[in-house]
């Protein structure tokens, strides 16, 4: 997301962003990897390559015989209000649906796998006690209090135990996978009317996916740190309960 978002956004402005973001953007490195240290992020840049070799293969491969589905997915994409109307991204373009496939792939399979994994229950309304939020519903704010951001900050002025709690108590529920659970890149893939570049293409991604897991644990097997990302890690190194490059926090 954007440095410092706030809880006002708009569906909007955080779908825009999402849109046109690099996935160096999102991970709040600007647009260069290098721009930050190796580590940033549990060295989920390490991912970048392999998704989006993979997504521009992929939509080269599919953007002629697929244009109906992605002009319908191009009128949805509006329709919804995802972007705005005077927005020129087009995923019935070769580049435009790389770029949306890459971002889809990157912020479902990498980003929501650690740093947005459970943030939706970390929403001022689903926070354990609303109490505080009464005087925002019941509209009697002090008129100096006019953005929403301003009522959260008043409402909750800081974070608590509580609300930590249950942010690990979510995460540990929602997240869980078995050790042989499908994650990014395992498919099944459809191989119905796949062709050979197609298949060339899942070949390599998954090859790319493998090297980006060892290059993390490689970075990370050795560091005392409590902070680990071994969502990242190989699927062969052993893990807790949960942990994996997951396509969603929901599986």
């Amino acid at each position: 997301m954007p440095t410092s978002p706030g809880f006002g956004l708009t569906v909007s402005t955080s779908s825009s962003f999402l849109f046109n973001a690099t996935p160096t953007e999102i991970l709040g490195m600007g647009g260069n990897s290098s721009a930050l240290p190796a580590w940033w992020a549990g060295k989920a840049h390490a991912f970048i390559a392999p998704i989006e070799a993979f997504a521009t293969s992929m939509s080269a491969a599919v953007v002629h015989d697929s244009a109906e589905s992605l002009e319908a997915l191009q009128t949805y994409i509006y329709t919804m209000g995802l972007l705005p109307a005077d927005s020129t991204f087009n995923v019935t373009a070769a580049s435009g649906l790389a770029k949306f496939y890459t971002n889809m792939l990157f912020v479902q399979g990498i980003c929501h796998t650690s740093m947005f994994a459970m943030r939706e229950v970390l929403h001022p309304f689903a926070f354990p006690t609303t109490a505080d939020m009464l005087p925002l519903l019941a509209q009697k704010l002090p008129p100096s209090l006019v953005t929403y951001e301003m009522a959260i900050a008043a409402a909750y002025p800081k974070f608590t135990s509580q609300m930590a709690t249950k942010a690990i108590l979510s995460f540990a529920t929602a997240g869980g996978l078995e050790s042989d659970a499908p994650q990014l890149g395992d498919g099944p893939w459809s191989q119905g009317d796949s062709t050979v570049a197609m298949q060339e293409a899942i070949a390599a991604f998954q090859k790319g996916l493998t090297a980006s897991r060892e290059s993390v644990y490689a970075m990370f097997q050795k560091s005392s740190s409590s902070f680990q990302p071994s969502f990242y890690y190989p699927k062969s190194v052993p893990k807790p309960y949960g942990f994996g490059i997951t396509e969603t926090t929901y599986l």
